[in-house]
């Protein structure tokens, strides 16, 4: 009290010290608090409890859900096989904020799984133009293939593997592409450079004999490796 701070205090009606009034003139910051007329001092301590409710904050209104939430939430039910309610946390997503990167490319895997890689090429092109990574070319490689759309593909898949030197998925697919077309040189290149990475890798064994024979020369030491 001496202080000066707000100090409350209670007790029966006809406190002499108060002197008929609600304070006590020696002491101003202090509020007396007295029985009403046939009030039982329970009733004075309701009052009190309901003055402090009031002089309360109220509470913070509770936080909407971030994006980083939101896409992780989306991405759980992806992964479970919840595809419409993940296709409805993705749009919700991209309603609220925009392009976001990794709801389009969840958004345009789901589309791919869905039998439209149509659509999963349309939302991966909008995730590179946002954020280009060598996995979102490596998916929108594998749309553009579903869809007959080689060059395309091929051009992705060498993107991913400039973007990532020692992308071996994206190496062996494009020397693979490369040779369907009947460049063997490149395709020996590229498959050249992914067994550098992966040397026991059967598959690309099998690619580096099958571009060496195209080129007129023997693979049969590539098959045996493989």
């Amino acid at each position: 009290v001496a202080l000066g701070v707000p100090v409350w205090r209670f007790g029966p009606a006809g406190d002499w010290t108060a002197l008929g009034t609600a304070v006590r003139p020696w002491f101003p910051s202090m509020r007396l608090w007295s029985a009403r007329p046939g009030e039982a001092l329970a009733g004075v301590l309701v009052r009190m409890a309901a003055e402090i409710r009031g002089l309360a904050p109220a509470p913070a209104p509770p936080s909407a859900p971030s994006i980083a939430d939101l896409l992780t939430e989306a991405q759980a039910l992806h992964e479970s096989g919840r595809w419409p309610e993940a296709e409805t946390a993705y749009q919700r997503i991209l309603d609220q904020g925009g392009e976001v990167p990794g709801a389009l490319e969840g958004y345009g895997m789901l589309g791919h799984q869905a039998g439209r890689p149509d659509i999963a090429v349309t939302l991966l092109t909008r995730a590179l133009a946002a954020e280009p990574t060598a996995g979102r070319h490596k998916r929108r490689a594998l749309a553009q293939q579903a869809m007959g759309a080689t060059a395309e593909a091929e051009a992705d898949w060498l993107a991913a593997a400039t973007l990532a030197a020692a992308e071996i998925e994206a190496l062996g697919n494009l020397g693979a592409l490369r040779l369907t077309r009947g460049a063997a040189d490149e395709a020996a290149e590229a498959t050249g450079a992914a067994l550098r990475h992966a040397p026991f890798h059967a598959g690309l064994w099998t690619n580096a004999g099958l571009a060496r024979q195209a080129m007129g020369g023997d693979g049969e030491a590539d098959f045996r490796r493989a």
